[in-house]
Order: structure tokens, then sequence, then C-alpha cells
């Protein structure tokens, strides 16, 4: 199993630049992000550029200066008003290789994937450098395993205002049986027991189509992390969608067969767990696909 790690702290230097500049080096873009979650918003739009799946998990949230008060923005009761914390904005600056696509490649897919997988770890790195340049304090992770990137807390803002080393929710070892179920019976069933094995409400919000969910599954596992369990499920969903061969018409009208990898498009499911201010995790979940053709 290959793994990585990358962090970036605080010390790191970043060279400020307006959003979606084009840089010297017409194979770069430079991206500001302004996000109450600026690090997640970016992994987004990677996901989109490259269709690489990118995992991400926020760091616990306690201390206020972290905090922005957003209760004029809510309907409080007749009693008394309700006072609603969230996450503050924040704003990074990133910087991205533009990527080929899949038929102007003209190589292996498979080398075309690691290609992409480097790229979207060399553009978090940017991220994360991005992101302590902004001066926010937390620390993060970036992980690669079995084609798949994380990013992941590494410490958090106590309420004392000091740095606490934190390990990730999604590090929780967790035990789900084989047995015959469907892919939502599957999550529901993992988000009780990462609660249960936690002590920490996680909430499951995937927003998939309810056909998708319907369908068997297969991933199980005892004593493995939570993500390797959930990995198991997106393995599955982010299988290639299209096999075979496509034809187009010649100049003649004659059927000429297109190479099946021209007609694929990259698609990815991920997964991002979400610190709610006083209300425990959400973990989420969705589809980007981008299309190669």
């Amino acid at each position: 199993m290959k793994r990585m790690a990358i962090t970036c702290v605080g010390s790191l230097l970043f060279l400020q630049s307006f959003a979606l500049c084009r840089l010297g080096d017409a194979q770069s873009v430079t991206v500001l992000v302004t996000d109450p979650r600026p690090i997640a918003d970016a992994a987004i739009r990677l996901e989109q550029v490259y269709g690489v799946p990118i995992n991400y998990e926020d760091p616990i949230t306690v201390n206020e200066s972290r905090m922005e008060n957003r209760s004029d923005h809510v309907q409080g009761t007749s009693v008394s008003p309700r006072q609603t914390m969230v996450h503050k904005t924040e704003s990074l600056s990133f910087t991205y290789r533009v990527p080929k696509s899949l038929p102007s490649w003209g190589g292996d897919p498979q080398q075309f994937k690691a290609e992409s997988i480097r790229a979207v770890a060399d553009a978090l790195t940017s991220v994360l450098a991005g992101y302590a340049a902004s001066g926010a304090p937390e620390n993060f992770s970036i992980r690669e395993e079995d084609e798949m990137l994380f990013i992941v807390p590494k410490d958090f803002l106590n309420k004392e205002g000091k740095l606490a080393v934190t390990s990730p929710i999604m590090d929780t070892k967790l035990t789900i049986s084989p047995r015959s179920r469907t892919r939502g019976d599957f999550l529901e069933e993992f988000c009780k027991s990462l609660s249960d094995a936690a002590n920490a409400r996680v909430t499951c919000m995937f927003q998939l189509d309810p056909r998708i969910l319907q369908k068997q599954t297969t991933a199980s596992g005892s004593g493995v992390t939570a993500h390797s369990l959930l990995d198991q499920l997106l393995v599955e969903l982010n299988a290639p969608k299209t096999k075979g061969i496509a034809y187009i018409f010649g100049p003649n009208g004659e059927r000429v067969p297109k190479e099946a990898v021209f007609n694929r498009s990259l698609g990815a499911f991920s997964w991002q767990l979400r610190f709610v201010i006083g209300g425990g995790y959400v973990l989420s979940g969705g589809y980007t696909s981008v299309a190669n053709d």
C-alpha cells in the first residue's frame, strides 16, 4: 500500500496572487478561494479540474477566534434570540498545473491517472501553503493511499488558544461484518458505528442518486479504519462508467471504431467530514464529473 504524508506549517512562505490569473508559465493557474472552509472548497475545485477523488476532514473548532457569530442572519424564537456560530470565513491562494485531457494524453490510461494524482498532490501542497500564509493556525497532512487522496487535520486551536494534537476521526477503527446489504444500509450502519466508536455524533448526508444507494455492496471489514471501509464503497462508485468501442463516421460515411479510452469520463466520488460547531460532525459526499471527450 502506498502512503505519503506532506505537511505544511505556519512558517512556509507563499506568494500571494490574484484570483484566476495566468502565471508566466502558461501551464499553471493561480486561484483565490474565500470560504468558511477554504481547504475543502479548494479540494472540490481540484476534483473538477482533475477528476481525482479528494477526501477532506475538518479540524475541531472550539476557539472563538476561529468562529463568526451569524445570529443576525438567523431568525430566533419569540422567547430569546438564538446564537448561531459558524466557521470564520478565510481566503487562501493556490496554484495548479493545467492538466491535459485524456484523449490528448496519448499514453496509457493508468499512467495518466498516476500523473493526475501526482499533479493534484502538488496542488494540495500549494493549498496548504496558502492556508499557512493566510495566518490560519491549524496544520494538515496530505495522504495518498490506494490512488485516493486525503486531507486530514493534525491539530486544532483549543479553547485556551493553544494548538492541541488531534487524531483524524476517520482513522477510528471499526468493524462492519460482511452480509447482504445495500449501499444506503451500509452508510447508515457505518455512521452509527463511527459515532459509537469515536464517541462523537456523526451524521451521513451523502448527496447521491437514490438508485445508486439501492445497489448491493460488499464493503465490510474487521478492526479497520473508517476511511478504509468507506474507500471500499468509493472504489465501487469510481469504477469506469464506459467500456468497449464507440464508433464515429468517417469522411465517406463509413463507421470508424473509436478507442474506448476516448469515450471515458473521469469521475470522482469523495467524502468530506465537516465539523458542525456545537453539533458534531456531518459526513457528506458527492459526485464530480469531468468529461474528456
